[in-house]
């Protein structure tokens, strides 16, 4: 059975303001769990200004000694996140898939970050969907269940901390004057 996680909300900074962030999200107050992020590609399209960007981010798990010991994990988990920014769209997505303990559960999660409807120079819509599903691996489907019921809110729990970092490096970021357009 699939599980759902889904959140919108917006930031109250212009799209490239936002997805300047993105690349120095971590570390920060809210986000202590995250331990390492690596980069492990980066492709420019010269064409379109496209930036492609794979990473690896490592956190710190908070599962229990238990959960720990059955499903021989380390204490370090590892998350694959593929990042799409397209300065022509004004669109960065942003994907990311669980490797450790993908044997067990696999927690899929997709991002937009597009200008907002309603003051697309001044605001940036936030879009973001989970699927978690249990692969089946633990034979028992109660406790499959379980462990994506535990995973949602998790899940959850985490999205709230991030928001609330990520809305500390945006408030902390600092530039130079962006250029005016001229007057007509």
């Amino acid at each position: 059975m699939v599980q759902w996680f889904k959140s919108e909300q917006s930031f109250a900074y212009p799209w490239w303001h936002t997805t300047v962030g993105i690349w120095r999200k971590y570390p920060n107050p809210h986000s202590a769990h995250v331990k390492t992020v690596d980069v492990l590609n980066r492709i420019v399209d010269p064409k379109t200004g496209d930036v492609k960007t794979e990473r690896i981010i490592g956190v710190q798990q908070s599962a229990p000694a238990w959960a720990v010991k059955l499903f021989g994990a380390d204490s370090t988990a590892y998350v694959l996140e593929q990042l799409h920014v397209s300065p022509s769209t004004q669109t960065t997505r942003c994907t990311s898939i669980n490797l450790s303990l993908a044997q067990y559960l696999t927690c899929l999660e997709r991002i937009a970050y597009t200008p907002h409807p309603a003051d697309p120079q001044g605001k940036t819509a936030f879009s973001q969907v989970a699927e978690i599903v249990s692969v089946g691996g633990l034979g028992w489907k109660a406790a499959e269940r379980k462990l994506e019921e535990h995973s949602v809110r998790r899940f959850g729990e985490n999205a709230g901390r991030g928001r609330e970092g990520f809305e500390y490096v945006l408030r902390h970021l600092k530039f130079a004057p962006q250029p005016q357009p001229a007057a007509a």
